[in-house]
């Protein structure tokens, strides 16, 4: 007996040692810049609520409440072209777009077998109110979607040009795919917004501009500097305005998925620094900053998902079958990679 408490003590020792020569994850790392440094220097991220929620830090929709739409079936969004896309040259460029925008979740890791965001047939775009997602292009210059499925049908609104949003068609396409399928943006965490701006942080970790928005002066105008001053900082006030700080502004759903875990800088779901600004010029780039980082530091554009926004995405539309490559406890991929850490122990 004392032969094989001997052997299993052996094989202990030997995977502890294994494990503990291996290195933690970075736990800061999506609050990294493009060019490698952490928000803060070397202090930690003000927004870490929890480092156990390492593949948690998202906003989502809660699927049939609270006005969003319900999960799209068999994860697949089927899409119809509206009425406002005629010509066949449009049609096509817009076909082909919408192609390269899932390309970029596919890319980054969503599985086709799984998701699927594809083109109708005839037959499914010819039955009004079949639930098929309309996609159409914009007459006021903003770009918006639904919330995931809608019974009666959802609608996905763009801008063919890449002179707005990210400066670049496909990666706003992405974006709104992301919303179609039920994320909601990152930056409207209501666990990164004081309780100034309806938020639920003790430290900011923006700086919003809200005059610069394009639309501010119009408002201030029609309104008064009071009212102006309110919907800056209110998301209700600004959606009963119908300003465009309701896009920056935190959402007030306590339900809508928010969870622990540092802002992700790289989502696809967050705005740059740039969007909705003010702009003399005729790039996103010559556009005025509407908010940035507490320490003034830009958002830059993002071109494709983040890792974290594809965990967001497989969460909503989780695989029913299983997993066919290797996942080990120490590995991102484990939902168990924090407490493994915790126990073993290892290296920074």
């Amino acid at each position: 007996m004392w032969q094989s408490y001997l052997k299993i003590s052996r094989l202990t020792l030997v995977f502890i040692l294994l494990t503990t020569s291996l290195a933690c994850p970075d736990p800061w790392e999506a609050l990294r810049l493009p060019d490698g440094k952490i928000i803060g220097g070397a202090s930690k991220p003000l927004t870490l609520r929890n480092e156990s929620s390492h593949d948690k830090r998202w906003m989502q929709m809660v699927p049939g409440r609270f006005g969003y739409g319900d999960l799209w079936p068999g994860g697949t969004i089927i899409y119809c072209m509206g009425a406002s896309i005629t010509g066949a040259a449009d049609r096509t460029d817009m076909r082909l777009s919408l192609q390269a925008a899932w390309k970029l979740w596919v890319d980054a890791g969503i599985d086709p077998n799984v998701q699927d965001f594809r083109e109708g047939t005839v037959g499914d775009c010819s039955s009004p109110g079949n639930g098929a997602l309309t996609v159409e292009i914009s007459s006021d210059g903003t770009m918006h979607s639904n919330y995931g499925r809608y019974s009666d049908g959802s609608v996905m609104v763009l801008i063919p040009r890449n002179d707005v949003g990210m400066g670049d068609k496909i990666a706003n396409y992405a974006h709104e795919i992301g919303h179609a399928f039920g994320l909601l943006h990152e930056h409207q965490r209501p666990d990164v917004w004081t309780a100034e701006y309806g938020g639920t942080a003790v430290t900011p970790s923006f700086f919003f501009n809200c005059q610069n928005l394009k639309d501010f002066a119009a408002l201030e105008a029609t309104r008064g500097a009071k009212s102006a001053g309110e919907a800056c900082q209110s998301y209700s006030k600004a959606i009963e305005f119908e300003f465009s700080a309701s896009h920056f502004l935190p959402e007030p759903r306590d339900e809508s998925g928010v969870a622990g875990g540092p802002l992700d800088l790289k989502s696809i779901m967050i705005y740059p620094s740039r969007a909705g600004g003010i702009n003399p010029g005729t790039t996103p780039a010559t556009g005025r900053l509407v908010y940035t980082l507490w320490d003034g530091t830009e958002i830059l554009p993002r071109f494709v998902p983040s890792q974290f926004d594809v965990k967001n995405m497989k969460s909503l539309y989780p695989a029913t079958a299983p997993q066919t490559t290797p996942c080990f406890a120490f590995q991102a991929c484990s939902p168990f990679q924090h407490m493994f850490n915790q126990v073993v122990g290892c290296r920074r």
